[in-house]
């Protein structure tokens, strides 16, 4: 770790990274990590990293994150990349409206948040919101998510311009509202648990959704905190790179 780094998350990943070695057959024969990992992961500190400080969150920094992500590795590969992108979809939740924080966190920052990045599904606009259907693959911990965070290109208002890119929503949802697939069946990462989120005709307030290109640009709407004004091009390696660091020093 960094020179001086002492943040509670650093400081408490190397047990993580220990309870995580000790499951990782039962999460090789479960695919999907063990109750035990994701509570450890949650005391740690690493779905609150980024929530707003008004939530109760911490509003961390990258480089730390980076740091405690990398020590799981050294016990876990698939701990350390649920733990990265519980983080990294906690982000994304903190560019939603007010409302729709408030919502998601109402029972405190350790909500755990699963996501989608690549745009699938269907999103119609409805009275107040949206309707979204469809199936988003490899969704990493979203066995063990409150809340998910899907992605979906929705209809263009007006004339269409063919040349147009559509534009691209992230939709939260809570757990009530979608089904899992098992579908995750690999050689490596299997305790990942990256089955597919099934959304059947879900109601998504306009409140729980944002257009991806205000994650793009760093433009959250009720936070001045530094990783809240980050442009997604300048950190968007980091979720999927530290963990792999990580496994690579293990």
């Amino acid at each position: 770790m960094p020179a001086g780094d002492k943040s509670t998350i650093v400081t408490r990943a190397p047990g993580v990274a220990e309870i995580a070695a000790r499951h990782t057959d039962e999460a090789e024969t479960a695919r999907r990590l063990s109750p035990e990992v994701v509570r450890a992961v949650l005391d740690a500190g690493f779905a609150r990293h980024f929530v707003p400080v008004a939530h109760g969150g911490e509003a961390g920094g990258f480089t730390e994150l980076t740091s405690a992500v990398g020590l799981v590795g050294e016990g876990c590969t698939s701990a350390a990349w649920a733990a990265s992108l519980a983080a990294y979809a906690g982000r994304y939740a903190a560019f939603l409206p007010a409302e729709g924080q408030a919502e998601i966190w109402a029972d405190g920052p350790d909500a755990l948040l699963a996501g989608a990045l690549m745009p699938s599904g269907k999103a119609e606009p409805v009275a107040g919101g949206w309707r979204l259907s469809g199936e988003w693959k490899y969704i990493s911990g979203v066995h063990f998510a409150d809340w998910a965070l899907a992605c979906a290109a929705v209809p263009a208002e007006g004339p269409v311009d063919p040349d147009a890119r559509p534009e691209v929503r992230f939709f939260a949802v809570p757990r009530a509202d979608f089904s899992i697939e098992d579908s995750w069946f690999t050689v490596g990462m299997r305790g990942t648990g990256s089955d597919t989120l099934v959304l059947a005709d879900a109601f998504v307030p306009e409140h729980r959704t944002l257009a991806r290109s205000v994650v793009h640009a760093g433009r959250a709407p009720a936070s001045d905190a530094r990783c809240h004004l980050v442009p997604m091009h300048a950190v968007n390696a980091l979720p999927f790179a530290a963990p792999l660091i990580g496994a690579a020093r293990g």
